[in-house]
């Protein structure tokens, strides 16, 4: 269940806003990341956005990035979150790879790990990427169906 009050990226932003207020911090970061920074703190390990959005690039099957293929995978279901892939291969990956980076890069996302050791990146609408323990991209998922 979300914290009282709204979502937990909210709520963090209230803690992290009284904690500069009163002086326990001197600064605060913004919830969520762009892909140019190393790491995040709310990333497991030495996991970084921008090795999870290289991650999406690794060839899959029939010419398909792993991005693209989880692109044409969900795209393609009745009230998917996911927007239905269409062009070539090449575009097909190419959309696979936005969506994705698109995820990751979202200010509002929410980061979580798995008692598995995997990651799952969503957005305020529900598109999410899954990762598993050593950052490869396991495919995307749908906050509808958790």
């Amino acid at each position: 269940l979300p914290p009282p009050g709204g979502g937990l990226v909210g709520t963090t932003n209230r803690i992290a806003n009284v904690a500069k207020a009163t002086g326990v911090a001197t600064s605060i970061a913004t919830a969520g990341t762009i892909l140019t920074q190393p790491n995040s703190p709310a990333l497991p390990k030495e996991m970084s956005f921008e090795q999870l959005a290289e991650a999406g690039k690794v060839e899959d099957r029939g010419g398909l990035t792993r991005a693209g293929r989880g692109l044409q995978k969900h795209g393609g279901r009745p009230g998917s979150v996911f927007p239905n892939p269409s062009g070539s291969v090449s575009q097909i990956n190419t959309q696979g790879q936005e969506v994705l980076e698109d995820i990751l890069n979202n200010p509002n996302n929410e980061i979580i790990e798995t008692q598995g050791g995997s990651t799952k990146v969503y957005d305020p609408n529900g598109r999410g990427a899954h990762f598993d323990k050593n950052g490869s991209f396991i495919g995307f998922i749908e906050r509808q169906y958790e």
